[in-house]
Parts: C-alpha cells; sequence; structure tokens
C-alpha cells in the first residue's frame, strides 16, 4: 500500500521518539488514544521530513509512509521484498546486497535511517536493505530529495526511516513461520509486555534459502545461498510525567555461499560473513505543552569477512576483513515562538571508524559535527500556509565546514488539496574506499585506487507535489522534481596495461549530473477495506557531460497493488507488481565498479509480480500462501531477481 503525503490511511501514535502524542504543532492540538483508534484511514503519523512528529496531512515535506498493517499484508520479510513495488523506488541487486535509488541517485547518495539515527555497514557504498528484517518495525518513512538539511552527508537522493515498534497490547506473543521452494525458510516471533509505565520486546528470526543460478553455461551462481539469525530487545519507561526513556539491543549474524568465475577460466568458491551490533539509549523530557528536549545515543559495529579459494590454484586465494564502527550521539529541541513558530535546533556528534585489509593503511577514520535549526512557522490559517526554512551546518575533520539549506512550503487550498514545494542543498562525503582503497586483481590485471584528494559530492534539488482526495475513496498525487550533482565520483583509468604493469584505475571528481523527472499515483477503494493503488514514474538522469542516460536507472517504472481485506470470505489479500524499463549498464570487472571496455549494455525491461493471500481462524490463527516473482522475471547479470517461488505459512498470536 502506497501513500503519499496527505492521502488517508491507517495511523498508529507512536513515532520515532516515542511519544503518545501525534502533533506537537501549537495550532494543532494533540489526539486522544480514542481518537486515534477512530483514524482507521485517516492521516498517518510521520516524523523523518521535519524531525517532529506529525499528522501527514500537516508536514511541510513530502513523506510516504508504509504501515505496520502495510507490512503485514504484504508479506514482506525485509526492507528490500517491502519496497521493491513502491512507487519512485528503484532497487538496485548484485552480491553487495540490494540498495535503493531515489530521484535517480544512486544508493550511496541515499540515507538509511533507523529510528532516525544513520546505520552502517556500507559495501561499496551501498547499504543492504535485505538484512533488514521487518518483525520488529511499526512503520517505513520515505523522503524523496535533498534532505541533508537535517540529516548530513548521504542524503542527496532522500531518506529511508525505519520507526521500530512501540506500545501495544498488554501481553502479546507472535510467531509466523514460512516454507518455500530453494528450501527457503523464515521463521520469526516476538514477544512484548507493558506493565504500567514499562514496556518491554524481545524478538527474534532465522532465515536460509539455497543459492540459484539463472546461468548454467558455467559453474557460476547468480545468488548466493544464504542462512543467518537475528535477535533483538528494548525496553522503554514512559511515565505520565516526568522523561520517557527507550533503550534497544539488536544483533544480526549472516552467512552467504556462492561460486564466482571469470572470464579467464578462473573459478572462485565465495564464503562471506556478516555480523551488525547495535545498542542504543534515547529519550524525551516534555518541557511544557509543545516543547520538548529529546536525545540519542547509539553504537554501531558491522563485521564483514569475505574469503575466496580459487581452484586448483592457490595465486588467488585471499581472506579480507572490515571491522567498521559509529558512534553517534545527539540532541534536538522544539520551541514554540510567538506569532505560530515553532522553533527546532540540534546537535550530532559522530565519530566513524573503519579497519579493511583493502584499505591503503588498513584504516580510515573521521569525525563529523552537525549543528541544525529549522522553523516551522505557520503563516495563514485558512487557507492553511506553513514555511518551513532551516540549514545545517557540517564540521568534517577531513573535509571542513559544509552548510546545507532548506526551505520547504505547505499550501493547504482545501482539506482535499494540498501543495509542497521544497527545494535544499545536499552533499555527500568520499567513502573510505574512495580515498584509501588498494585492491589488486593479478588473476585479470588490474589495480584500483583510492584518492586522498577526492571532493564531497555536492548537490542542488527542488520537488513540487501536489495531493488531491476529490472525494471519499478516491486520492490522487503528482511531484516533479530536479536534481543536479556536482563533484560526481566515478571511476577512471589513470594508466593503461603495458608489458610491466597492469591497468591503473582511480576515483576523481569527473562528472556532472542532472536528475530530472516526476510521479503519478492514484490510490481507490474499491469497496470497504480494498484498496487499488497505481503509480507511474519518469526519471532522466544523465552525465551532464556527455548526455549519456546514467547506469542503472530506468526512464520509466510502473507500479500497482490490490490489497485489503475481502470480508465476505474472510481473506487478506495483496496483488504488487512493478514494471521496469529498460536499463542502461556499463560492465565492471568486479565490486569495485571497475568499467570494462566496449560498448554500454542494455538491460531488457522487467515485470515483477507477488501475489498472498491469508485466512483467519480461530481469531488468533493465520494461514497464507503466495507467490513471488510469479512472471520468473530476472537474468544473470544485470537484473539477477531469485526465481520464481512458492511458499505458505503460518501465523499465531498467543
Amino acid at each position: 500500500m502506497v501513500v503519499a503525503v496527505g492521502v488517508s490511511s491507517s495511523a498508529r501514535a507512536e513515532g520515532g521518539t516515542g511519544e503518545s502524542t501525534v502533533s506537537s504543532n501549537p495550532l494543532t492540538p494533540s489526539l486522544s488514544q480514542g481518537e486515534r483508534g477512530e483514524l482507521a484511514e485517516g492521516p498517518r503519523t510521520v516524523v523523518t521530513g521535519t524531525r517532529t512528529e506529525r499528522l501527514s496531512t500537516e508536514t511541510p515535506v513530502p513523506t510516504e509512509v508504509l504501515t505496520r498493517r502495510d507490512i503485514e499484508r504484504s508479506g514482506a520479510r525485509d526492507l528490500a521484498e517491502l519496497l521493491q513495488a513502491h512507487p519512485g523506488v528503484q532497487l538496485s541487486r548484485s552480491f553487495r546486497g540490494t540498495g535503493v535509488s531515489l530521484q535517480g541517485l544512486d544508493p550511496k547518495g541515499v540515507a538509511v535511517l533507523v529510528d532516525g539515527q544513520r546505520v552502517t555497514g556500507r559495501v561499496g557504498g551501498v547499504v543492504d536493505l535485505s538484512r533488514y528484517t521487518l518483525r520488529d518495525v511499526e512503520r517505513v518513512e520515505v523522503v524523496k530529495g535533498p534532505a541533508a538539511a537535517l540529516y548530513g552527508s548521504d542524503a542527496m537522493g532522500g531518506v529511508i526511516n525505519l520507526i521500530t515498534r512501540r506500545g501495544g497490547k498488554p501481553r502479546e506473543v507472535a510467531l509466523t513461520a514460512s516454507y518455500g521452494m530453494r528450501s527457503e525458510l523464515d521463521v520469526r516471533g516476538h514477544a512484548g509486555l507493558n506493565e504500567g509505565p514499562w514496556q518491554l520486546r524481545l524478538g527474534g528470526g532465522r532465515r536460509s534459502a539455497l543459492g540459484y543460478d539463472r546461468d548454467l553455461s558455467d559453474v557460476a551462481l547468480t545468488g548466493s545461498a544464504h542462512s543467518g539469525f537475528d535477535v533483538s530487545g528494548g525496553a522503554s519507561y514512559a511515565p505520565e510525567d516526568g522523561p520517557r526513556l527507550h533503550t534497544e539491543v539488536d544483533y544480526l549474524w549472516r552467512d552467504t555461499t556462492g561460486v564466482d568465475a571469470l572470464p579467464t577460466g578462473a573459478v572462485f568458491d565465495r564464503r562471506g560473513r556478516t555480523e551488525l551490533f547495535n545498542a542504543a539509549l534515547g529519550g524525551r523530557w516534555r518541557l511544557g505543552e509543545d516543547s520538548g528536549l529529546t536525545f540519542s545515543l547509539r553504537h554501531s559495529l558491522w563485521r564483514d569477512q569475505l574469503q575466496q579459494d580459487q581452484r586448483a590454484s592457490l595465486e588467488s586465494d585471499r581472506y579480507e576483513l572490515s571491522r567498521e564502527q559509529l558512534w553517534e550521539a545527539s540532541a534536538a529541541a522544539d520551541v514554540p515562538l510567538h506569532g505560530g513558530h515553532l522553533l527546532t535546533a540540534g546537535l550530532e556528534q559522530s565519530l566513524f571508524r573503519l579497519r579493511a585489509d583493502r584499505l591503503e593503511g588498513g584504516r580510515g577514520e573521521r569525525w563529523r559535527t552537525g549543528l541544525f535549526v529549522q522553523d516551522e512557522w505557520h503563516v495563514l490559517q485558512a487557507p492553511r500556509l506553513v514555511l518551513l526554512p532551516g540549514v545545517r551546518l557540517d564540521a568534517d575533520s577531513q573535509f571542513g565546514l559544509t552548510p546545507s539549506p532548506r526551505l520547504a512550503a505547505q499550501l493547504a487550498l482545501t482539506d482535499a488539496l494540498n501543495v509542497r514545494l521544497a527545494y535544499g542543498w545536499g552533499f555527500r562525503a568520499p567513502s573510505f574506499q574512495e580515498l584509501l582503497l588498494r585492491f589488486e586483481n593479478p588473476a585479470v590485471g588490474y589495480v584500483v585506487q583510492g584518492n586522498a584528494s577526492l571532493r564531497p559530492e555536492r548537490s542542488q534539488g527542488a520537488t513540487l507535489a501536489v495531493d488531491w482526495a476529490p472525494r471519499d475513496g478516491v486520492q490522487l498525487a503528482l511531484s516533479l522534481f530536479d536534481n543536479e550533482v556536482k563533484g560526481l565520483i566515478s571511476v577512471a583509468t589513470l594508466a593503461e596495461a603495458t608489458a610491466d604493469s597492469p591497468t591503473r584505475f582511480g576515483y576523481g571528481n569527473v562528472d556532472r549530473a542532472r536528475m530530472r523527472g516526476g510521479e503519478a499515483t492514484a490510490r481507490v477503494r474499491l469497496w470497504e477495506g480494498l484498496w487499488l493503488d497505481t503509480g507511474y514514474g519518469l526519471t532522466d538522469a544523465r552525465d551532464v557531460g556527455t548526455g549519456e542516460l546514467l547506469d542503472g536507472r530506468a526512464v520509466h517504472r510502473a507500479t500497482a497493488q490490490l490489497s485489503g481485506r475481502v470480508r465476505p470470505l474472510g481473506l487478506e489479500v495483496s496483488a504488487r507488481g512493478a514494471w521496469t524499463g529498460p536499463r542502461r549498464f556499463a560492465s565492471s570487472l568486479d565490486a569495485v565498479g571497475v568499467p570494462s571496455a566496449g560498448e554500454p549494455t542494455w538491460a531488457s525491461p522487467t515485470t515483477e509480480l507477488q501475489l498472498r493471500v491469508g485466512h483467519r481462524f480461530l481469531e488468533r490463527f493465520t494461514v497464507f500462501a503466495g507467490v513471488n516473482n510469479v512472471l520468473d522475471a530476472g537474468d544473470d547479470l544485470y537484473v539477477p531477481l531469485p526465481p520464481r517461488q512458492v511458499y505458505g505459512g503460518l501465523t499465531a498470536e498467543l
């Protein structure tokens, strides 16, 4: 189910801060629990666009929301599966994982957050969305367009924010188990206890599946086999008066095994192991009816091991270890001012450390301080006009000061018609790999080296969004965007191969790119509880110098989803589909993204379709079955989708 800002759908009161009020807007009263329960198909709560909780109809920043109900009906087991049919989102898949592209910006320019805190563990600039299970996720918020004014580096194209569960029934236990083709097993469960101001949560899950191969002409596998588990726990203390605190700890372990083959005939058995640990503490003090202070502390540890064993040879065997740590502390205050102003100001301090065998010197370290301030100014009430100017200043130990201003505005012409406009700057600091990489591939004959003189990528972008609900059960949305990135970092040839030395590649700020396009979505209630969502997106992302389309971005993409409940039959159904047009690709030698010689290749259009049906019985049990990739779309190189899979399972709520 896809909803743009202003579109009605189910809401929950809980937000990223754990507060029980939907809005701290001084001109909008808070809603009681009973009133919120009546918003079964009303405005959703959002927090990402402004870092303060708002009803989706009241935020000046266009924000899209997928709620817990949407997650359960979709049958998605991880974030990648949930977003694969979302309008305006393009996924890129490789053995690195699944990355997300927004408004033509590749995964390196999209910030992925958990409860407003950035995550660690990028591989080749990509945060693997498939490692984020949805067991404890209350909702997912998507903000498209420059968001560096609040979130700093990596938010040029937008933000994906996972909001974890808070609150619930006094006591709850739930378990879901499914099994499908390729011996794919997925078991997950959670338990919760609410006693007075205290809330406790525990959860865990295990997933495994065999690998798959879409090209039988060689021994290489298209998709790796995988197995892993995750555990999490959290506690919160939320009295009626006084500070509210919450803490969370989670751990993820994942093993992958695959087979790679090079054009030279060399065959490698590959095994990777990823571990991710997070610990967080946060809280909020309510200083007044509409003012408060929030804080958060977070530590993330990402450990990645890769072992490659060349068959019948020891020449290219290697073992690599990467260990990345992130410490982050933040504090923010909301203060209402005279004349309809709500001032939000905050400070963030981050420390990044990476130890990796591929880096020159074996390690990299940087710290960053971010100071942000914004003013939510309610200029008029009828028609409702809200302005949201803001700016962030980042001080980076390697790249100095970087300002990121933004101006957003909302004009509610009527209760059914909203217009939003946002303009902002963004930037992305070069990764440790781009700065310090030293990688040799003797089997193919090339060297890739980092460039310590790289400058941050910088962007400017604007988004115009219009939402209209002409009548009950019909919601329409249209948005246009224009982004420009200067100093785009890419790989270039430094020296051709000679009889005595291999080809040398390196990184440089050599490109300027522009991404323009738009999205149109429609949501129609077919009958009570059953909705049809459709969307179309056009993305023209080009290198300004050459005029060529950027790799991996489809110009055209269409989505459709039918979801809801068929009450006479007691069924919950979900049919999700996405058509992605042709995409341009320049082949690469391996994971570091070194371009090979020759003309670019165009991947054929792809149609992805997922079906799921569930039946609830005895009030506590749901049996379900589904088919992923119904049309068996995908190929071995450019769109390595898992083949068609039939699965079934059972959910028990005790």
